[in-house]
Formats: structure tokens, sequence, C-alpha cells
């Protein structure tokens, strides 16, 4: 039996002799899981969604030998990425932000070493990062929480 390409697999077919009793590692993906035979099961013991196997394990049903999750745990999300000056300061503008109330956030800054620090951030950084302490502050101050605050370096990551 020969598959082309893995996009609507089989769900189970006979399991070769050489992997017979065989516990299959968490990295062994679809592909690898082909070469032997087994196709992930999409019934009971399907992997839910957003999680991902930490290891499989060959179960026989009906005759037929199918690769089933021995657990699983969350797909960690996507990291962050950084943007340009430019990307941050074309979304603040197209999500109706003023550049002057970030202006007036550091000019408020009582501490003058820490507001020149942070004008030098602001006017010279070459690119930003969603976890850095200054970008919190400000989006802290615009309103806006953790979730919408990812949300707008992912959209702003988009811009050309």
């Amino acid at each position: 039996m020969h598959y082309d390409h893995l996009t609507d697999p089989p769900t189970a077919v006979r399991l070769p002799a050489n992997v017979r009793g065989t516990v299959i590692p968490a990295n062994c993906r679809a592909a690898r899981l082909a070469e032997l035979g087994l196709y992930p099961d999409g019934g009971r013991d399907a992997e839910p969604q957003g999680t991902q196997a930490t290891g499989w394990r060959r179960v026989v049903r009906d005759g037929l030998s199918v690769a089933v999750p021995i657990d699983t745990v969350p797909i960690p999300p996507e990291p962050i990425p950084d943007i340009t000056p430019r990307q941050l300061r074309l979304w603040l503008v197209q999500a109706g932000v003023s550049l002057a109330a970030i202006d007036g956030f550091i000019d408020a800054i009582d501490d003058q070493v820490q507001r020149e620090m942070a004008r030098i951030e602001w006017e010279k950084a070459s690119n930003y990062k969603r976890s850095h302490p200054l970008v919190a502050a400000i989006g802290a101050a615009l309103g806006f929480n953790d979730e919408a605050m990812d949300a707008a370096f992912n959209a702003a990551a988009l811009i050309d």
C-alpha cells in the first residue's frame, strides 16, 4: 500500500511485523508513523484540538493497528514577533492611537534619567519586543491588556 501524500491518510492500517508492540516517541509525526504503517486514529483517541501527543502507542482494533496518543500536552502558542518602529507607528495610527499620546506618556515620567532612556527607546529602537517593560507600560497606559497587546503586535507584524 503506497500513499503519495498524507493529506487524507486512512485511520488504520495493518501493522508491519517490525513494529509489533512498539511505543513510538513523541517526535514521531505523521510522516514517520506512515513509514511504520501506522496512522493516527481519528476516533475516540485522537489528539484533542490545540494539543499534541507526548508519544504514541499501538492499539489493535478489529485486526487493524492504529496509533493513539499516550498522553497529550497543550501546543505552545506561537511566539509574538518583534516589530519595526514603522510597523508599530502605522498600526497605532490605524488603530486610532495618537502618537502624541505616547510622547505624553514619556514626558510624564518623573525621573529625568528614566524619561530620557524611555525617549531613546521610543525614538531610536531598531525593533520593539513585546516583552520590553516600556512596551508593557505604554500599552497599559493606553488601556491595552496583555491579550490586546499580543494581538496588536501580531497585526503590526503583518504590515509591509
